[in-house]
């Protein structure tokens, strides 16, 4: 297993936009990316890290943005949020 940690002021600028594409989301001047790679028979059953293909993972309440919400509504929200972004 390997950790490698890289603060986001020192990434380069295509670094930073891999990193950027592989998390959904800009990254900051004052953020520190952290990347550990390892076997999956590593993992306890106590660990924090899943990548939702796990029997049994569960997303966090917060994954719930949408629930409730109609379609039309959740693409005006999407429209706003890629127009704070500069996205369209």
């Amino acid at each position: 297993m390997s950790k490698v940690k890289r603060s986001v002021s020192d990434l380069e600028k295509d670094a930073r936009r891999v990193f950027e594409a592989v998390l959904g989301e800009r990254l900051l001047e004052n953020q520190v990316v952290v990347l550990e790679v390892f076997h999956p028979a590593e993992l306890s059953p106590q660990s924090d890290v899943t990548d939702g293909t796990q029997p049994g993972a569960k997303l966090p309440a917060w994954c719930n943005v949408y629930e409730g919400l109609s379609d039309a509504e959740i693409v005006e929200i999407e429209n706003l949020v890629r127009r704070r972004s500069d996205l369209i």
